[in-house]
């Protein structure tokens, strides 16, 4: 059996961890990861073309969607997020799914995830809306699988204490790129007071546990 990952940083493990390192280990299961790190909606619709391999998968995993929102923080304090940046996010995840649906008849899709701990902030209030909407989407397929990480995530945050903590600049988020072990990566987390991610946008060693715990139950 081959599983396909497509995603982006969260997927890849860098900076931060993947949770793909914490699924479980089958003989008989083969997982590939093309995740790219930066992925969003529309660069995975471009690429997806590209991969001749997707003709070898028996289940596809579709994590993207979080970079939708990251990539145009700047704009909200302006534009309030217009629902056209939402529809069309839908409109790519849509054609998306239908490229994959002619390559493999099992898909699942995992919710965007969250952009800083503090889960009130206005990015994941918008974050939380385009879930929302990709989950009543998925609904209307009986062949595609939602997996929703973020309330996971939601969940494991509430009572928890916040950090505003997020890393917003390439340059910074390269610099974590450096982190290399689970030590280091969640000792950084700890002097940052983040609990599941290592700049408020990628997983450290529970955040990454906590994905792959869920996911396993479904693999």
């Amino acid at each position: 059996m081959t599983i396909i990952f497509l995603g982006d940083s969260l997927t890849v493990g860098k900076p931060g961890v993947s949770y793909m390192r914490f699924l479980d280990k089958d003989s008989n299961v083969k997982h590939i990861n093309l995740a790219k790190a930066g992925e969003t909606t529309t660069s995975l619709f471009a690429r997806i073309k590209t991969f001749d391999i997707l003709d070898q998968a028996n289940h596809v995993m579709l994590f993207v969607g979080t970079n939708d929102v990251f990539s145009k923080l700047s704009l909200l304090p302006k534009s309030n997020h217009p629902k056209q940046y939402q529809n069309a996010f839908l409109d790519r995840y849509q054609k998306t799914l239908s490229y994959v649906l002619k390559k493999t008849d099992k898909v699942t899709v995992i919710s965007p995830l969250i952009i800083g701990e503090n889960i009130t902030n206005k990015a994941n209030q918008i974050l939380h809306d385009y879930s929302t909407a990709l989950e009543s989407m998925i609904s209307t397929y009986n062949n595609v699988a939602f997996v929703d990480v973020q309330s996971l995530f939601y969940d494991y945050l509430r009572d928890k204490p916040v950090s505003d903590y997020l890393s917003t600049s390439l340059k910074d988020i390269m610099a974590d790129v450096a982190y290399q072990s689970l030590t280091e990566i969640n000792d950084i987390s700890k002097q940052r007071h983040l609990q599941l991610t290592i700049d408020g946008l990628h997983l450290n060693e529970t955040g990454a546990k906590l994905i792959a715990t869920k996911l396993n139950e479904i693999l």
